[in-house]
């Protein structure tokens, strides 16, 4: 083939065609703008999505969350409306949240549960227990746990989930049940603290199986969080609060379950007692109260503790800051231990 002239045309003259050489070197030119173009698409729908986030934020009602969203149509994608979630979540006692949140989970829903990452799933679950909501629950379990992801779930995204699903009071399928339970065995290693806490609490408070009868899964993942529990009481870098929680949450489900437990409870309530008795004492009444059911239920009497409860509690009641709850769990447990009589003090007995 003839060599391509460049040039300018001659007035009245049609230039040449220049022939398959210029298609062939237009070919990696094209190539290139199609791969500018597909990456720019992911850059563009990354700065939209950033932008609604920055809404999100901004947002101080649940009309104006659902509103950020409704404004923002398509731009909008599932990170924005598992953030709308959450935000919607800490919003729960405000009014219209939850209709909000009802049409959040119908566009979730729409895009499918399975495309969400193991800690979008999570956060879904989360909000709708402070919201009380129990929409596709177990598919968002599924996700949460999907041996699939990238990247798996975190232990405090774990215990979170497993807090939130009891306040719900759901149980969960079989298989799923199995999977989130051998997804804490993994896990508890390296639980530690408010995240033992919760998953403690979780444990004792969640819905009995319908045969009504405790399951092994159940013994191994109470075994498992109990080495984890006595391993952060150990640290003493426990909150009161955490400690009163964990504390509850072991000793409810020995004693429901007729579990042996002295070894992880004691650690705690010493824990408990070192806490109390030194400048970290700070306690609120539910505390109290918990940690004294929990010296009931564990038949705990050594040491200071129940005297230092004792003696919270009776500062705290003239102040208003014990809830009927908390005044009838703290007499309940020190009725248990035999103090009732005895004044807030002396021996105790066991429970009876």
């Amino acid at each position: 083939a003839m060599p391509v002239r460049h040039g300018t045309a001659s007035p009245g003259r049609r230039m040449r065609p220049a022939g398959p050489f210029l298609a062939l070197a237009l070919v990696p030119l094209i190539a290139d703008a199609a791969h500018a173009l597909a990456a720019t698409a992911p850059r563009a729908s990354l700065a939209a999505s950033l932008r609604v986030r920055d809404d999100l934020r901004t947002a101080s009602s649940p009309a104006g969350v659902g509103a950020c969203l409704r404004r923002h149509g398509q731009a909008a994608n599932r990170v924005n409306q598992c953030d709308a979630m959450v935000r919607l979540g800490r919003m729960a006692d405000l009014p219209g949240a939850r209709d909000q949140a009802t049409t959040v989970m119908d566009a979730i829903a729409a895009g499918g549960h399975a495309a969400l990452t193991p800690r979008q799933a999570a956060n879904v679950i989360w909000a709708q227990s402070r919201l009380g909501l129990r929409r596709d629950v177990d598919a968002l379990l599924d996700a949460a746990l999907s041996p699939a992801a990238p990247v798996r779930i975190s232990p405090p995204e774990l215990c979170m989930t497993l807090y939130a699903l009891s306040c719900l009071s759901h149980l969960p399928p079989p298989r799923a049940a199995a999977a989130l339970d051998a997804a804490v065995v993994e896990l508890s290693p390296r639980l530690r603290n408010r995240n033992v806490a919760l998953s403690l609490y979780a444990l004792a408070v969640a819905p009995a199986p319908p045969e009504g009868s405790p399951s092994a899964a159940d013994s191994r993942l109470a075994a498992a969080l109990a080495l984890a529990a006595e391993a952060s009481a150990r640290t003493r870098a426990m909150r009161v609060t955490d400690l009163s929680m964990a504390a509850w949450g072991l000793a409810t489900f020995a004693t429901t379950h007729d579990w042996r437990a002295e070894e992880a409870g004691v650690a705690l309530l010493r824990a408990a007692e070192g806490a109390l008795a030194g400048r970290h004492g700070h306690m609120a009444g539910r505390d109290a109260a918990q940690l004294l059911v929990a010296c009931a239920r564990l038949r705990h009497d050594e040491g200071r503790l129940v005297d230092l409860l004792a003696a919270k509690l009776l500062q705290l009641l003239p102040r208003g800051e014990l809830g009927d709850a908390d005044v009838v769990n703290a007499l309940w447990g020190l009725a248990r231990l035999g103090l009732c009589a005895a004044g807030w003090g002396g021996g105790a007995a066991g429970p009876g």
